[in-house]
């Protein structure tokens, strides 16, 4: 039997980050010179969270200390970030099941901290933002753990659906997270699903 890695995204898919997040990104934006650039938010995910910024200008430190910034009123506080309901759960049976990791454009310190607190165990590894800005990049250095493995990332954004394709994954578009079902439908993603249950069903069946 193939082995199945599943790989998440974690903001938007497992915690409930948008409005806290967009609503500080909206209040730097004018410290950061983007005031004028960017609009929405969740116009920055419709492909490589840090990509987009450095298409507005940014350098690498600044986008770095961009993430830092936004994160700010939540260091050391991840109650206030909350996963979506039943996401606990799914995450703990799932761990048990596969290899799980999960790839994000957060900081990786405060995916751990968010991962410990909430109690979602037996993750294999964070890989964020603060060590290599292309999910692409880290997706396949996955790969290249698990030669021989079946691999999905399961993600809430455009962004997710197009890196996971590009990295050779089977696209897994989850629509409660950043952007709606019609949106992610038109990134054409492998599957998506509209509830924690039908992504469990979806994850242990044969695909």
């Amino acid at each position: 039997m193939v082995q199945k890695i599943l790989v998440f995204d974690y903001d938007g898919t497992i915690v409930d980050s948008y409005a806290a997040y967009a609503e500080r990104f909206m209040a730097l934006r004018e410290q950061y010179h983007l005031s004028k650039k960017i609009k929405d938010f969740k116009s920055l995910y419709s492909s490589n969270f840090s990509e987009s910024l450095i298409n507005q200008g940014l350098t690498p430190p600044l986008i770095l200390a961009l993430i830092r910034d936004i994160q700010k009123p939540f260091n050391g506080k991840p109650a206030l970030i909350t996963p979506f309901a039943g996401m606990v759960k799914l995450m703990n049976v799932l761990t048990t099941q596969s290899r799980v990791y999960v790839v994000t454009s957060n900081l990786t310190a405060v995916i751990n901290e968010s991962l410990s607190y909430w109690k979602i165990r037996g993750i294999q590894e964070v890989l964020g933002g603060d060590i290599e800005f292309s999910k692409v990049k880290k997706l396949k250095s996955i790969q290249k753990r698990h030669p021989h493995a079946e691999f999905l990332y399961i993600g809430d954004t455009v962004g997710d659906v197009h890196e996971a394709k590009e990295a050779g994954y089977t696209a897994v578009a989850v629509s409660w997270g950043y952007h709606s079902r019609t949106v992610l439908k038109k990134a054409k993603p492998d599957f998506i699903v509209d509830t924690p249950e039908a992504l469990f069903q979806l994850l242990c069946s044969g695909l």
